[in-house]
């Protein structure tokens, strides 16, 4: 599996999330997946490039960074998956994964 993630300024994803969510706000973290997530659950041990993970920089916690980047880009990589947080039960389920996720990193 690969991805991208880009880093950026508020500014630049405010713009990008006008134009492709038509939010025209700020905001944390912004993926812009290649795939449906019923094209995703085809692939099996493929090389498959999921998509684009864009990271606010103003929004990563500098005295924690290496833990609030992991936060963020996990984040974005589970929406490259397919994870919405619409409800609250989605939203519970996304965070339970993503900190499952998070886990195994710190460990390593």
């Amino acid at each position: 599996i690969n991805f991208s993630i880009l880093l950026a300024g508020s500014k630049e994803i405010r713009i990008l999330n006008k134009k492709f969510r038509k939010k025209d706000k700020s905001t944390d973290v912004l993926s812009f997946p290649f795939y449906t997530t019923a094209d995703i659950k085809k692939f099996k041990n493929e090389n498959v490039y999921l998509g684009d993970i864009i990271l606010n920089f103003y929004k990563i916690d500098k005295k924690n960074f290496k833990k609030d980047f992991n936060r963020l880009w996990v984040h974005g990589f589970l929406h490259l998956l397919g994870y919405k947080h619409y409800k609250n039960k989605d939203y519970y389920k996304m965070n339970r994964i993503e900190k499952l996720i998070l886990k195994k990193i710190e460990n390593n």
